[in-house]
């Protein structure tokens, strides 16, 4: 039983790696073989066909996602600032190396894991994004009057834009640096007067 999971997964580890570097359009299931030493009918064993495939690929990446956000999100010890610091320190590691040819395939010729993947960033943004609001007021540092639910829907829709391909193409700048410049801007734009946006990246 070990054995089978642990092909499986080897599956999923080299499916994973080529759809990142090279886009899934242009990966075959012949190409995953050949990288995992299996054939492809072992492969067509776990998964029901490459749509069947990329999409476990897909979970697997945003349960691995949603699970270090809910561990920003439940650590209790973390202050306002080192609360973005961490988000944006995992992003930098974990998001920012999606290479542009897989994000501008999964956006154009793959709607359906593109909704799938906006359904799970959206939900982790506004829980992750509020919470660290709520705690930047409750520390004094974050302007009383704002609107948390408002400005969690503007960060959203506003990291939507940055991190569109398009968009990266045409600002000659890196997805991380596009979202660092972002979220410097929004939250200086929010602070009460006399304190800073003072992260370490």
């Amino acid at each position: 039983m070990k054995k089978n999971i642990s092909k499986k997964q080897k599956i999923l580890k080299i499916s994973r790696k080529l759809f990142m570097k090279y886009s899934i359009s242009r990966v075959t299931v012949k190409e995953i073989s050949e990288r995992a030493g299996v054939s492809k009918k072992t492969i067509y064993n776990y998964f029901d066909s490459k749509n069947d495939l990329q999409k476990e690929v897909v979970m697997e990446f945003l349960n691995k996602v949603t699970k270090k956000v809910n561990s920003i999100y439940n650590n209790d010890s973390l202050d306002f600032y080192r609360k973005i610091e961490k988000w944006i320190n995992f992003a930098s590691k974990f998001l920012f190396n999606l290479s542009e040819v897989f994000i501008k395939d999964i956006q154009n010729n793959h709607p359906d894991l593109w909704d799938l993947i906006e359904k799970y960033r959206r939900e982790n943004i506004l829980k992750l994004f509020s919470s660290i609001i709520k705690r930047g007021k409750k520390e004094g540092i974050v302007k009383d009057d704002v609107n948390i639910d408002f400005l969690s829907e503007l960060f959203y829709r506003n990291i939507k834009i940055v991190t569109d391909v398009d968009f990266i193409y045409k600002s000659e700048n890196s997805l991380k640096k596009n979202i660092i410049n972002f979220v410097e801007i929004f939250f200086t734009g929010i602070l009460k007067s006399g304190n800073k946006f003072d992260i370490n990246i």
